[in-house]
């Protein structure tokens, strides 16, 4: 059994790493204009982020504070019910 979790550990290694080296291979072909387009660029032979300290997960509230006010937006506005008494 650890023989078997050994083989498959090392099987994903493998298969991870021949997925990173075929999406650098083809983002490295890319035009420096269309990777700066998706944020990043070819620098010594590398691929790298523009801004390696923004991650995706900061932009998660932005997009869902965007849905909401896009909604507010297409909703229809009620007019305010008028108060009773005033005297």
């Amino acid at each position: 059994m650890i023989l078997f979790s050994f083989v498959k550990r090392a099987l994903s290694q493998l298969d991870r790493r021949a997925t990173e080296n075929l999406s650098y291979q083809q983002l490295s072909r890319l035009d420096p204009r269309l990777l700066e387009d998706i944020g990043l660029k070819l620098e010594d032979g590398r691929v790298i982020e523009l801004n390696p300290s923004a991650s995706p997960a900061a932009d998660i509230p932005q997009a869902a504070d965007s849905r909401a006010k896009a909604t507010a937006a297409v909703e229809p506005k009620l007019a305010p019910e008028p108060q009773a008494g005033g005297g």
